[in-house]
């Protein structure tokens, strides 16, 4: 297992220092720059505003800026940080797997686990993968639970789902989890959840007490029970029920072709092969069993709330899902090291369900070679690439290739000889390694944007170059229509993620719709920036497009936007000529 950690976190490193920059716009701003300010001192801020979200990714990465000298040599440790996430989740995936099967057996699921497709977060500075990382410790605390409830480890449950929420707050849910597959486990019989007093559930009651006096105190004090959520507040209303449950159920969808369809043809015949268990009396099977439903039943219904509301764009998210799949890795391998045992029928019914089910989904709506629908729905990659090859090359239809793969797993699943079932997991991983290569080819290329000529330090920090360690400079953006492509507009973002200095990014005419809270500014009849207040932008350094020129000295030129350096007169921006936000615009196509 030493091996998969050690060749997975090289494997990624690598991989992520192969990408020219950011390509996750505003994500990756919001976790640099909190972590830029918590760095020197000044607390979790983006833009001078309060960060809002979990602070442990962000505080890992400060630790990593105060070790180097600037943003850009940051950038490739804050990589690593993910790569070596992805590389150290295969530690509680493999003990999970240990609840269930044979040391071997578990050092496949660990292989398995850091092998799924999404380790392609790790070229992103974002929580993924260290959310992956905390949320299968908290899977692993939480089945370890429900087996033997004593309050070690309900205590243990609470500082795993603390430390995963830390990371990202949709994993509060996680505790929702851990109450659901107390229930089921409770139902299924086998563990010692029906002998204990309610004395010795003291942790867990007092857990959920509080959070009931949270919410009565949020109440009490006219507050909405939203804001609870902090930044993501906005997240908590208007969620249609229909589209919700459509939703959940494209999800499973999404579970099946992210586990490579034959996964998904499998997973009902192991879950019966781990029920029988679990009704026989395994304490170990009933734990896993309980765990993995509800997980995956919580998951879902939070992802599906997500993709159903204005915030969801319309497309599957399994990003904010994958952290289930090790559990679905482990009853899939124990289902096959127990001999892939099944009754004919029901893996007659179970088959015949599986391909009506992957039919009767919108194919057209949900597996499209669309960069960023597969950026959140990673488990479509290699069906959407193969579709839009298919439709491209031989003017095929991606899903006949669907349907052939569905009812080529239903088969497998009903005819397969016990002695060859192992071959689920060669498969299983083929699908894996498929899905990544595309991904990461995708994060790759698309991370290569023609900002700057060269990727040294001082081409990407060329403000903060120019500039004494203590200055504050503002990053003026400036919308002008046809004239703003995507040179322009990468240059933009890309000045602002390497260099720490600039503290504020205020835009005229149009802002770049992207990134942390900012802006707008107007221009006054003698050329000065003004804020809506109608007070004069205070800064002695200013970036503006190469065609708007400012009172004051030229410092440098950066990007291959020609993006200019100014120190400014008096402390203000003054542009000569301009009398109007229209002028600005119009010298910004110049």
């Amino acid at each position: 297992m030493a091996l998969a950690v050690v060749a997975s976190a090289g494997l990624y490193a690598g991989l992520a220092r192969m990408l020219k920059g950011p390509h996750v716009f505003g994500d990756e701003l919001y976790y640099s720059d909190a972590a830029t300010s918590l760095a020197h001192g000044q607390g979790l801020h983006v833009r001078g505003e309060s960060y809002g979200f979990g602070p442990f990714y962000p505080l890992l990465l400060a630790l990593v800026r105060l070790t180097v000298a600037n943003v850009p040599s940051a950038y490739w440790g804050w990589l690593t940080i993910n790569a070596f996430a992805v590389a150290l989740t295969a530690v509680p995936a493999y003990l999970l797997a240990r609840r269930l099967l044979p040391p071997w057996w578990s050092v496949a699921v660990a292989t398995l686990a850091v092998g799924v497709p999404s380790a392609f977060y790790a070229g992103a500075v974002m929580t993924d993968c260290l959310g992956y990382l905390t949320a299968v410790v908290a899977l692993l605390a939480i089945v370890r639970s429900v087996e033997s409830p004593t309050a070690g480890r309900q205590l243990a449950v609470l500082g795993a789902v603390a430390l995963a929420t830390s990371v990202r707050t949709q994993f509060a849910a996680l505790y929702v989890t851990y109450l659901g597959a107390l229930g089921l486990g409770r139902l299924l019989g086998g563990t010692s959840l029906g002998r204990l007093s309610p004395r010795q559930w003291w942790p867990t009651l007092a857990a959920v007490a509080a959070f009931a006096l949270v919410l009565v105190a949020t109440v009490a004090s006219g507050r909405s029970v939203s804001s609870l959520l902090g930044a993501y507040g906005d997240l908590a209303h208007g969620y249609p029920v229909v589209a919700t449950a459509r939703w959940a159920v494209e999800h499973v969808f999404d579970l099946a072709l992210y586990l490579g369809v034959l996964g998904g043809a499998a997973t009902p015949v192991a879950v019966a092969s781990l029920y029988r268990g679990a009704r026989a009396g395994s304490s170990n099977d009933a734990a896993f069993l309980a765990t993995s439903v509800s997980a995956t039943v919580t998951g879902i219904l939070v992802v599906a709330t997500f993709s159903a509301s204005q915030f969801g764009l319309g497309r599957l998210h399994d990003r904010y899902l994958f952290y289930v799949v090790p559990l679905w890795l482990v009853v899939l391998a124990a289902w096959v090291a127990r001999g892939a045992p099944r009754s004919r029928p029901l893996v007659l019914t179970a088959s015949f369900l599986f391909v009506v089910f992957v039919l009767v989904m919108p194919y057209g709506r949900l597996v499209v070679a669309d960069g960023a629908k597969m950026f959140d729905g990673t488990g479509t990659a290699v069906f959407a690439t193969l579709g839009d090859w298919l439709a491209r090359s031989h003017g095929i239809s991606g899903r006949w290739a669907l349907a052939a793969g569905s009812l080529a797993a239903a088969l497998w699943v009903v005819v397969v000889p016990r002695r060859v079932a192992w071959t689920l997991l060669p498969v299983v991983a083929a699908s894996f390694i498929a899905g990544g290569a595309i991904m990461w080819k995708r994060t790759i290329d698309d991370s290569n944007k023609g900002v700057f000529s060269q990727q040294s330090v001082s081409t990407r920090a060329w403000v903060d170059r120019a500039v004494p360690k203590d200055a504050k400079v503002a990053l003026v953006t400036v919308y002008a229509g046809a004239c703003l492509n995507r040179l322009t507009r990468y240059s933009f973002l890309f000045t602002e993620f390497f260099n720490e200095r600039i503290e504020q990014v205020p835009y005229v005419g149009a802002g770049l719709m992207v990134g942390p809270p900012t802006h707008q500014l107007h221009v006054e009849r003698d050329g000065t920036l003004v804020t809506d207040r109608g007070t004069p932008l205070d800064v002695r350094y200013v970036v503006v497009p190469h065609g708007v020129g400012v009172r004051g000295r030229r410092l440098a030129v950066g990007t291959n936007a020609s993006l200019v350096l100014w120190r400014t007169a008096a402390g203000i921006v003054q542009i000569p000529g301009a009398r109007s936000d229209a002028d600005v615009v119009a010298r910004a196509c110049t």
